[in-house]
């Protein structure tokens, strides 16, 4: 912590000029009141704290030094003045602007803000492109179902996308300019807070107490060794039914061949609160089974999704179907039409050819 300060201190230092009293109240306000978020800079493993400049603008605008509270000068007046106030912080070295550098799955490639904005805008007017064109009427209905089962994955993928976070880390801006926005900014300003100091003054305080403890009235002497024998009681409880569940749990597995799982109080060592650390109070778990029966679910999905496309494709082969089975009809219905004129055609020359022989006799 004491190198992590000097180095601060250093850069502060080579920011420039020196802070006035003013700035130094307005710089430790921000620092202890805006929401900040720890992360990696790129090319190292140190965490830094980060914070985001409408964020910090925000915290100027309800501060005193807006509102002219306890005789306060007023410093801030609109969301321009406090970006020229934090500028003027920034060269002094109290933080810098950062931008990120996203990493991209099953790459070893970064990709920074400026690239994932050119990729938005190429998505964008594809979409744009897609759009524009002319949209082919669809002759067969299980064209359009296709259709909209394609537009439905898009917005479902659209939809993941936006859920999962990608990760990313920060790096230091070419342009070193405080904006208005959601452009990242890192800390070099690290003040020591009240609240630390009045912890540390205390565990010190408590020290002492411990050391003059010869000293304190019997009573009390009495009163603190009964506390430290409760507090071994209750430590000793806790480790025993540690040990009986872990005893309980390596019989049952050797027995079972690792087929059966028993915790006795699995919560009770887990990050929660002190009612839900004992509850339940035991768990049984079949690793073999619940295998089984995630392999059936999947494949149980898998079947009513070939069925459900199986249904949608059947409507379809029925329509094409019909549609066949009325054309071999009209098909049927020319044949015997033709079939008919060519018998009154028979007919008529055979009318002709007797009414040439009665007109010879």
């Amino acid at each position: 912590m004491a190198e992590r300060r000097k180095k601060r201190r250093t850069k502060q230092e080579e920011g420039g000029q020196p802070m006035t009293k003013e700035e130094e109240a307005v710089a430790k306000y921000i620092r202890f009141n805006i929401p900040c978020k720890k992360i990696g800079l790129v090319g190292t493993k140190e965490k830094v704290d980060y914070f985001f400049a409408s964020k910090a603008v925000d915290c100027l605008l309800d501060s005193k030094w807006a509102s002219g509270k306890g005789k306060a000068a007023i410093l801030f007046t609109s969301r321009s003045s406090c970006a020229d106030y934090l500028n003027r912080l920034l060269f002094k070295g109290l933080f810098y602007r950062a931008r990120k550098v996203y990493k991209k799955e099953g790459k070893s490639k970064t990709e920074t803000d400026d690239d994932d904005e050119a990729a938005k805008s190429k998505s964008s007017s594809k979409r744009d492109d897609k759009e524009d064109k002319p949209k082919k009427k669809s002759s067969s209905p299980g064209a359009a179902a296709a259709a909209v089962k394609e537009k439905e994955k898009e917005s479902e993928s659209e939809a993941k996308q936006k859920k999962t976070k990608r990760k990313f880390k920060l790096e230091m801006h070419s342009n070193q300019q405080f904006i208005d926005g959601n452009e990242p900014y890192v800390w070099n300003y690290d003040p020591i807070s009240t609240k630390s100091i009045l912890i540390g003054l205390g565990l010190l305080l408590l020290a002492i107490a411990f050391c003059l403890f010869p000293l304190w009235p019997p009573q009390v002497q009495i009163l603190a060794s009964y506390a430290c024998y409760l507090a071994l009681g209750i430590l000793g409880v806790f480790f025993a039914v540690a040990a009986c569940s872990y005893t309980v749990f390596s019989v049952v597995w050797m027995l079972s061949r690792g087929h059966v799982h028993i915790w006795i109080l699995p919560n009770l060592f887990a990050d929660c609160s002190i009612l839900e650390s004992f509850k339940p109070i035991y768990s049984i778990k079949y690793p073999g089974t619940d295998e089984k029966q995630s392999a059936e679910k999947k494949s149980k999905k898998s079947a009513s999704s070939q069925s459900k496309e199986s249904d949608s494709d059947e409507p379809n082969e029925q329509r094409t179907g019909k549609g066949s089975d009325e054309s071999g009809e009209g098909a049927a219905d020319r044949a015997e039409e033709r079939d008919g004129n060519e018998e009154f055609e028979m007919i008529d020359k055979d009318e002709a050819e007797d009414l040439e022989e009665s007109d010879r006799d």
